[in-house]
């Protein structure tokens, strides 16, 4: 194995890592759909990046801000009720 493959191999298991840790957080808040999209919306925000290293800390982050906007909306949302 090589040097790239084995980064790309521990890339990958970081960010599975991390979407194990998101889905745990905020999938009752926002729903499992809503983590697969922001993991994917924030892994595509990065994809051009030349610097790899901390990829999986950054994705994490951008997609957690994401569903914390989510879940407070559906918060509020559910504290208002009907009409």
């Amino acid at each position: 194995m090589d040097q790239d493959e084995l980064r790309n191999r521990t890339k990958a298991t970081a960010l599975q890592a991390t979407g194990r840790r998101l889905h745990l957080r905020f999938d009752a808040a926002t729903g499992p759909g809503a983590v697969e999209g922001a993991l994917t919306e924030a892994r595509s925000h990065f994809d051009g990046s030349r610097v790899r290293t901390f990829i999986p800390i950054l994705v994490e982050r951008r997609a957690a801000d994401t569903l914390e906007r989510i879940g407070a909306a559906r918060a509020d949302r559910k504290g208002r009720g009907p009409g």
